[in-house]
């Protein structure tokens, strides 16, 4: 089947390939917060405050001192070596 000269086939993928989303689960625990398609939650910067967008380079990791929140940086901040504070505990780190 042909629609406007492009193939089914290829009109799928394309659609496919254009909704592979990641967004952020809402988790009560930091050890189930992850990237997933299925929630519209984006995930803050710890240190700014600005989302964290799926497909930028960013990280995320366990509070160093108490383990019990899931702290995140964005690309600026994490290249620029930003304080960070834990939402749970105030541990301040860079």
């Amino acid at each position: 089947m042909v629609i406007y000269g492009v193939d089914s086939c290829s009109q799928y993928k394309s659609f496919v390939c254009c909704n592979k989303v990641k967004i952020v689960q809402k988790a009560n625990s930091c050890r189930d917060t992850y990237m997933y398609s299925g929630s519209y939650d984006m995930p803050k910067c710890n240190a700014c405050g600005r989302d964290v967008h799926p497909g930028e380079i960013s990280e995320n990791f366990s509070c160093p001192k108490c383990r019990n929140a899931r702290i995140w940086r964005c690309e600026g901040c994490k290249g620029k070596s930003r304080e960070y504070k834990c939402p749970a505990c105030g541990y301040k780190g860079k």
